[in-house]
């Protein structure tokens, strides 16, 4: 099986861009490619790295989700089996691939919803995510593992602007109802590094200034809100 993994950035730092990409070289599957896509903002590290770069001419301004659907097309269209989706700002474990094939390959499935372990920006450890992207409320773009079956479904990540925050759970919508065959692997093989002030919050972690909230309007667009600590 032949296997992309799609990383859309946009203005994230040289370490955080290498350490992405370094979990992807680390992985214990071979027959794989990182393709990396820049929104609007490409960085001339990048060019320097093992990967495919794709430099999209203008920021969408919609967290990833136009260049995710831009380049899980194209990789579909180049003959890759199947795709996963890694942010920026995170990263795999070494097994990630390999454990997302072995299952779809035991479970004959079309897509594996992989699961989380939550760090803190400082990139601590604080727990394992069995809640949010459980496959049933909804599933975060990072826990994504998807054949070619789902090529119909990358439209889903297009959605009106005031709901550009919440683009992964339109996705998630989108393949859930789409009647793919999905499975979940209960083996954490994601780490995802967090801004978001509810993770703090359920972890019992206190909750560092900066980190982020989402608020939603009467009209319901949706925004950011940074947490300040008085």
């Amino acid at each position: 099986m032949k296997v992309a993994i799609i990383t859309p950035y946009h203005s994230e730092d040289a370490a955080t861009l290498r350490r992405c990409h370094d979990s992807v070289l680390a992985q214990t599957y071979g027959n794989m490619r990182h393709i990396m896509v820049s929104d609007g903002n490409p960085h001339p590290m990048v060019d320097k790295l093992d990967v495919d770069h794709y430099k999209l001419p203008l920021a969408h301004a919609d967290a990833g989700a136009t260049p995710r659907a831009m380049l899980a097309l194209s990789a579909f269209s180049q003959g890759y089996d199947a795709i996963g989706f890694i942010d920026a700002d995170n990263y795999l474990k070494p097994n990630h691939v390999e454990t997302m094939v072995s299952v779809l390959e035991q479970s004959r499935a079309d897509g594996v919803v992989a699961t989380r372990v939550i760090h803190s920006q400082d990139d601590r450890e604080m727990y394992v995510d069995t809640i949010e992207s459980n496959g049933e409320n909804m599933i975060d773009t990072n826990s994504w593992f998807l054949t070619r079956k789902s090529l119909p479904s990358m439209a889903g990540w297009i959605v009106e602007p005031g709901q550009r925050l919440w683009s992964d759970r339109h996705f998630a919508n989108a393949v859930m109802s789409s009647g793919l065959a999905l499975v979940r692997c209960e083996q954490p093989t994601v780490v995802y590094v967090t801004k978001w002030a509810w993770h703090y919050q359920h972890a019992g972690w206190p909750i560092p200034d900066g980190a982020v909230w989402i608020n939603q309007a009467a009209d319901g667009t949706l925004t950011h809100v940074k947490h300040t600590n008085k």
